[in-house]
């Protein structure tokens, strides 16, 4: 191997490349399919940590099963997220002095289409920069012609089932945008506002009732009061009537259950056309709706002359001037709200009542054609959910479903294909022709059509379908249902029920077999990565690296306030005083695996990074020492790894198939943290750590050490290749020709290998000897260059002979160390000092001279050490024996928790020993 350390990105882009190039990336004509579909990002995006740590366990897996033999498809493709592109559009034109209204709409759709093509495949760019191998000839956008006929399919399939209809309800309204929303698009945020307490008169009475309320201004919908059935205060007011103050209506006083007594006064506004649960309470009570805002969030004309056509937080502030003025306001208190508002306008979202399309979820008939399929999808295990837990959680949402809005007030999108006569009559089609010739609608007559689109949530409902060609019979529809869907699990309401939902209705079966609900990439903190808190990590800086400044830059541009950017740049010296040092995409890949667990939350550390890093390197140097003896050009054959019967060489094989093993089941579980820990373990400790070592000193003279140690090397490659396919197809062409490719492999199954468990035994304890050997060393102070004497004793007749057989590989590990052994404890003459070690069977007596001085130092400093463990100890043990500690840590810390107290209880033990033997002597 040329280079002397491993070159990192220099040589990934230029292979990732070459196997594009060659097509590897495309299923192959044989082996079984196995296929994913990206979860399709939005076409503004660019690449964050989640979708980097999503791509890179679809690309485990995808990896992998190529390797095993499927016929492996990875579906790419982007959303083309209807409002955020339009915005993102919108604010690009008004750079030039140019606006929405200036154009038509199909010469704004245009503009749409410049901006994609110039600046809406960053996100892909950047994906392949991770080494992903999504089949990138068949990347899909949801708007290209093919997918748009889909949806326009779709919609007319669930038209003429009677699915979808048009009604006038309550949605989220972007005032800012003027368009309908979905809730995944609110962001609701604790914000310190007013609560005020208001008098109505009561009718008849010289008496007023007090209601508490944050939204005053909506007073000029209010259509009744209401409280709690059982609220003692009340019930003598059951159908009375007051005076809406501010007007000259009146309104009646009714009772509900869903009032909760103890918020305010117990007695509530109700205002059916701004307020969702008043809505579900006016239909209970057949109350009227009295819409007061106009779309754009300003008062309609039906309020009050002083607030007509006024902004609604201005409305506000004079109404309650007015309430003042006529005594009407008791009192006003401080009060923590959680205020909605829009991801992409940031204004306040309002419950407005507008007419929408909508899918029939909650009608018997939309239940049985629908909803009842896709539960019972999850309740029969037609798709398995991994974690399990997901699974309640989906029947919860399932169970509760809405029916489902899907217009939106935008241009950007599937314009709704319904057209509409100058009658108001309308028809649906997949396109004008169509309407007219099934209709017997006469060119003469004017058609116009919906000028809403629909929500994006539809089309990408349609995914696992539309990507494979439905709704023509293609042969691509072979692959449908899709293997598994990879995802987080925020998205589980919104993309994935919905997916099913078509699926089952559309394909007639589910859209996939597995869902693999991942958790969320946080900060090393646990906090949510923001650009606002400054604490947003690029990816792909992590691969190339970059300075303190320019992340200080980077980040700052996400914010407008100086204050807000001194805070950014204060947070991200103190995180990176150093900027960020590149540590090549394999270590990242490695890091994303390792973390993914059973948890929602994945916190990303550093010093992980760090770490995969270093055995990246560990690899690579281990490949450059053994690449003298590679004496093949091509992957050697099986004799090289299962007839050498060298015990160091069962041992390793062994370990490798161990390995292979839970390599497999965790990913058949699903678990890439499992997957890369066995691998990681195996390669670092048993391979390059105790294999190698034990080799090196006889490798150059044994060539079926040598064809033993390459052939497996070059297993360890195929098996790392789906993780860390940089160095492992870097090295691989070193090891062999360069037309072969390390990702095109074949993984070999654990079953093609044997397992001596004698061998194993015996080799671990002899690791374990040479392992408290150094440690007692290390205890005692001796430093390395000096002669030290063990005498080691067997009770057992057999393991004497085994270790008189192979003392090589305690004399090759143990430096400056004279081993004697002994079979019969008679023949050995204890020295003035020696240190006893008990190992299971063997006894390790280190012989051992100072001064009592020495002595009196060294115990000083055993029992301080002693103490520091048993104090670790009990942290370790007051941890886990916490329920709130239990239930909330992810499993991989618990299990470090638990390992972690083994070790500290092992140092107890040993210390202990010591002490005694030196206290004796």
């Amino acid at each position: 191997m040329k280079d002397k350390y491993y070159p990192g990105n220099k040589f990934e882009n230029i292979d990732y490349q070459n196997c594009l190039d060659k097509g590897y990336f495309k299923p192959t004509q044989s082996g079984s399919p196995y296929t994913i579909s990206l979860p399709p990002p939005n076409v503004t995006g660019s690449l964050h940590m989640g979708h980097a740590f999503q791509a890179t366990l679809i690309d485990f897996l995808i990896r992998f099963h190529r390797m095993k033999g499927f016929s492996c498809l990875w579906q790419p493709g982007i959303d083309h997220a209807g409002i955020a592109t339009q915005l993102v559009v919108e604010r690009s034109l008004a750079k030039t002095n140019q606006f929405k209204q200036d154009f038509s709409r199909d010469n704004f759709i245009n503009e749409v289409w410049k901006w994609k093509n110039q600046s809406g495949n960053i996100i892909i760019d950047q994906l392949k920069q991770l080494l992903v191998t999504a089949d990138w000839s068949r990347n899909c956008f949801t708007m290209d012609e093919s997918y748009n006929h889909a949806v326009l399919v779709a919609f007319k399939e669930l038209y003429e089932d009677n699915l979808i209809y048009r009604g006038e309800r309550l949605v989220n309204w972007d005032t800012s945008l003027q368009t309908a929303i979905s809730d995944l698009e609110v962001i609701h945020q604790q914000e310190l506002s007013w609560l005020y307490f208001i008098n109505y008169p009561i009718i008849g009475s010289n008496k007023m009732v007090t209601i508490a309320t944050t939204r005053p201004e909506t007073l000029f919908g209010d259509v009744a009061l209401a409280f709690h059935p059982d609220d003692e205060r009340y019930k003598h007011l059951q159908n009375t009537f007051v005076q809406l103050p501010l007007t000259n209506k009146q309104i009646p006083i009714i009772s509900d259950t869903s009032i909760d007594p103890i918020f305010g006064t117990g007695l509530v506004k109700i205002t059916p056309a701004h307020d969702t649960n008043d809505f579900e309470i006016g239909k209970r009570h057949s109350l009227p709706l009295n819409t007061i805002f106009n779309l754009d969030g300003t008062l309609k004309s039906n309020t009050h002359k002083a607030i007509a056509g006024m902004k609604i937080l201005q409305a506000r502030t004079i109404v309650v001037g007015l309430l003042e003025a006529e005594n009407l306001v008791e009192k006003k208190i401080e009060h923590t709200i959680s205020v909605p508002r829009g991801d992409r306008s940031g204004v306040i979202i309002e419950p407005m009542l507008t007419k929408q399309w909508y899918i029939d979820l909650t009608s018997q008939y939309g239940k049985e054609k629908l909803v009842t399929p896709a539960r019972n999808a999850i309740l029969n295990s037609s798709i398995s959910v991994i974690p399990k837990d997901w699974k309640s959680t989906y029947l919860q949402w399932i169970d509760s479903i809405q029916d489902w809005c899907i217009s939106r007030q935008i241009w950007w999108g599937h314009q709704i294909p319904i057209w509409y006569d100058k009658d108001g009559n309308h028809y649906c089609g997949t396109e004008e022709k169509e309407v007219r010739n099934k209709h017997g609608l006469h060119d003469s007559i004017s058609l116009s059509k919906d000028p809403d689109v629909l929500d994006t949530w539809f089309s990408s409902a349609l995914w696992p379908l539309a990507t494979q060609g439905w709704p023509k019979s293609t042969p691509d529809l072979s692959r449908y249902p899709n293997t598994v869907l990879v995802t987080g699990f925020d998205i589980l309401f919104f993309w994935v029920i919905r997916m099913v939902l078509f699926g089952v209705y559309f394909g007639k079966t589910v859209p996939f077999k597995a869902i693999y609900m991942h958790g969320l990439v946080r900060d090393a903190q646990g906090n949510k990565m923001s650009k606002s808190k400054g604490n947003v990590i690029d990816p792909l800086d992590l691969v190339s690296g970059i300075s303190l400044e320019a992340l200080v830059e980077k980040r700052s541009n996400s914010v407008i306030q100086d204050r807000q950017k001194k805070i950014i740049r204060e947070s991200t010296i103190k995180q990176f005083p150093n900027g960020i040092e590149g540590y090549g995409v394999d270590a990242l890949r490695f890091s994303f695996a390792s973390m993914s667990n059973s948890g929602r939350d994945i916190r990303f550390d550093l010093k992980r990074i760090e770490g995969y890093r270093n055995f990246c390197n560990k690899l690579f140097n281990a490949g450059k020492f053994i690449f003298p003896y590679n004496t093949c050009q091509n992957t050697l054959s099986n004799d090289a790894l299962f007839n050498n019967k060298d015990i160091r060489v069962v041992w390793i094989m062994g370990k490798f198939k161990n390995m292979l093993g839970q390599y497999h089941i965790a990913m058949d579980e699903y678990r890439f943290d499992n997957a890369t820990n066995a691998m990681y373990h195996f390669v670092w400790d048993d391979y390059c750590n105790w294999y190698l070592e034990w080799v090196k000193n006889d490798i150059s003279n044994n060539i079926a050490i040598q064809q033993t140690t390459v052939a497996l090397y070059h297993e360890i490659l195929k098996c790392l290749s789906p993780i860390i396919p940089g160095i492992t197809s870097y090295i691989w062409k070193e090891f062999n020709s360069s037309n072969s490719d390390c990702m095109m492999q074949s993984i070999k199954n654990p079953e093609q290998f044997s397992h001596d468990q004698s061998v194993e035994e015996f080799m671990e304890h002899i690791q374990r000897v040479i392992i408290q050997i150094r440690y007692l060393r290390e205890l005692l102070a001796i430093p390395p260059t000096n002669q030290t004497t063990i005498t080691l004793y067997n009770t057992a007749e057999l393991m004497n002979t085994q270790l008189q057989k192979h003392r090589s590989l305690l004399d090759s590990r143990l430096k400056n160390t004279k081993i004697q052994l002994i079979s019969n404890i008679h023949e050995f003459s204890e020295v003035s000092k020696t240190i006893p070690m008990r190992i299971e069977n063997t006894t390790c007596y280190l012989h051992y001279q100072a001064t009592n001085q020495e002595i009196s130092i060294l115990i000083q400093d055993i029992t301080r050490k002693t103490i520091i463990s048993e104090n670790t100890i009990n942290k370790f043990n007051a941890m886990l024996n916490s329920e709130q500690f239990i239930s909330k840590a992810p499993e991989s810390v618990i299990t470090e928790y638990r390992e972690n107290l083994i070790k500290e209880a092992e140092k107890v033990n040993a210390y202990n020993s010591i002490l005694n033997c030196l206290k004796v002597n």
